[in-house]
């Protein structure tokens, strides 16, 4: 038990709440397509992704190929994860991977 902003708190259920919120993954709205198509190619996903995409519309095709970044709330990112079978937790953990890519490509981390 600990007197926590004035109130008596078991800190054995206060403690790994707080310690989940602090460590939690926050799924970055957007990032770069590289860094997005580097946590593809380490998932072991990028071929088959590539090969649904060249099923696309023509539309669809250019954003794959020519966009810079990719934002977590494209349309096509939904349509893609509901097609290969993705969850939602999966493409969030490949945009959280991408970001820590972006971080170290970039000298952040």
């Amino acid at each position: 038990m600990a007197l926590i902003d004035g109130v008596l708190v078991n800190t054995g259920e206060y403690l790994p709440d707080h310690a989940a919120a602090i460590y939690a993954k926050t799924v970055p709205i957007e990032v770069p397509m590289t860094a997005a198509r580097e946590a593809l190619i380490e998932a072991g996903l990028f071929e088959v992704i590539d090969q649904f995409m060249g099923a696309q519309s023509q539309i669809d095709k250019m954003w794959w190929d020519k966009s810079v970044t990719i934002f977590r709330a494209f349309p096509l990112v939904e349509t893609a994860r509901t097609a290969l079978g993705l969850t939602q937790t999966q493409i969030d953990e490949l945009f959280i991977e991408a970001e820590r890519i972006r971080k170290l490509r970039s000298g952040e981390t």
